[in-house]
């Protein structure tokens, strides 16, 4: 079982690191007073999150295929520009964390299905 959650981990560590930046900003803001450096904590979670499902979403606008992703990519960029990083974190994390588990429920069901 632990195995697998390691996997599941490594082959999805944005969603897994979005949660533990999300709660280091957290416990720095409200714990250490220090929102200031909350918000650094954020912002980095937020570009090293955000990036791949920004560009991921271009590729795919570029070949004609617009989806839901959209939404979430316009989210990420409206984050960053309005300084709401916390609120980006969250965006990043659900977006990222339906991926893992689309994912991973498809590979169930093709290895179900084989």
């Amino acid at each position: 079982m632990q195995n697998k959650i390691l996997a599941f981990i490594r082959e999805n560590p944005v969603p897994f690191l979005g949660v533990i930046g999300l709660l280091s900003g957290a416990l720095i803001r409200f714990v250490l007073a220090r929102p200031d450096i909350a918000d650094i904590v954020w912002l980095i979670v937020l570009l090293v999150g955000g990036a791949p499902t920004v560009l991921k979403t271009i590729r795919k606008m570029l070949k004609g295929n617009f989806a839901a992703d959209v939404v979430a990519m316009l989210a990420i960029i409206t984050a960053v520009l309005m300084h709401e990083y916390f609120a980006g974190v969250i965006i990043v994390i659900m977006q990222s964390g339906g991926e893992a588990l689309e994912n991973y429920s498809l590979r169930r069901a093709s290895s179900t299905l084989e």
